[in-house]
Order: structure tokens, then sequence, then C-alpha cells
């Protein structure tokens, strides 16, 4: 079975009009009447739903591969998806800042299914995304269940993952290890 909000985040299908009752307060015509309250009305959904603007599939298939298939020369590649700890996800994010000049817009923690935090967003995909964003999650609850509790993920556009291998050398990970990954921590006290 496929998850119908996964084909529409994808823009392999509209999304359902009952979709707008089940993540809001239910509706006894959609799904017997479920809701997973993330939005306070079916009205809000809908308008985040506009704000986003269309969204265009990649091509007929979205591939997703590991990072040790992807060559330089691989012109499909759009993003790059990590998963990590907070610690290793700070650490991506610092370094995605190290030479940017706007400190708002190139980490961003939007809202949508955990497919659009992973795939959409970053690949360019989401019409009024903004490009070269870094997607930080996923900021969907309702992966609790099957998302590692003690992970996040960091979903980064090709353009801004390649920029991020070039600062590398030059960035706190390589000059100052220690800050990155410390040997030791300090306690805080409640």
């Amino acid at each position: 079975m496929c998850c119908p909000g996964g084909l529409a985040h994808l823009g392999y299908s509209p999304f359902n009009p009952g979709i707008k009752y089940f993540v809001s307060t239910g509706s006894k015509e959609y799904r017997a009447g479920q809701a997973e309250f993330l939005r306070t009305t079916p009205e809000l959904f809908e308008r985040n739903r506009r704000t986003m603007g269309e969204i265009t599939p990649l091509d007929r298939y979205t591939v997703i591969q590991p990072c040790d298939d992807v060559t330089d020369e691989d012109p499909g590649v759009r993003s790059i998806l990590c998963f990590g700890t907070a610690d290793q996800v700070r650490n991506l994010i610092s370094l995605i800042h190290f030479r940017s000049q706007d400190p708002f817009h190139n980490t961003l923690a939007p809202q949508g299914a955990a497919r659009a935090s992973f795939v959409s967003y970053a690949a360019g995909i989401v019409e009024n995304c903004p490009p070269d964003s870094a997607i930080f999650g996923p900021s969907d609850p309702t992966g609790n269940r099957w998302f590692p509790e003690n992970y996040l993920s960091l979903a980064i556009p090709i353009r801004v993952a390649k920029g991020m291998a070039d600062d590398l050398e030059n960035s706190f990970i390589m000059k100052r290890p220690t800050v990155a990954y410390p040997e030791q921590r300090l306690k805080l006290h409640s």
C-alpha cells in the first residue's frame, strides 16, 4: 500500500480533498472521522497548501539511493538526505551557515509530511519553497512511531551540499574538531 499523502507531496497525484479534515479536526465523511489534529482547521490546511504552490514531480520516478552510489557526473541528483543525532545535524546546519550572508533562510523547518521534509522541499519540486534551503526535520509528529527518537533529518539541496564539502577544510569541523565533537560535556543542573 502506498501513502496517498506521500504521492501528493512528491507531485504524483493531487491531494485528496478529504485530507484537510484528516490532518485537522476530522469529518464523518472522510476516514470515519479519524483526525491527526496537526492543523487547527481544514481551512488552515487549505491555506498552507496554497502557500506551497505547485508540486512538480522530479520525473516519472523518484529514485532514492545511498550516497555511495552518487557521482559528480550524475545530473539527476537534486538533494542529499542526512540522518543524525542532534550534534551531527547541528554541525551540518552550522556548516551550511559557514559562508552564508542570510541568517534566516538557509535552514528551514517547514510543516508537512516527512516525505516533504525528506525529499520535496530540498529537491526543489515545491514551487514556493525558498531555493537552496536545507530542510530540518521531520516536523511531522506522526512519524514518531517509526523515526528513531534520538535522530533528526537534514535534506540538503545538492548545490548547497557541494558548497559544504568545499568549505569543510576551513570550517570549525576540521579546524576546531573538539567544538564539533566535544570530548567532555558540561552538565546542566536544574
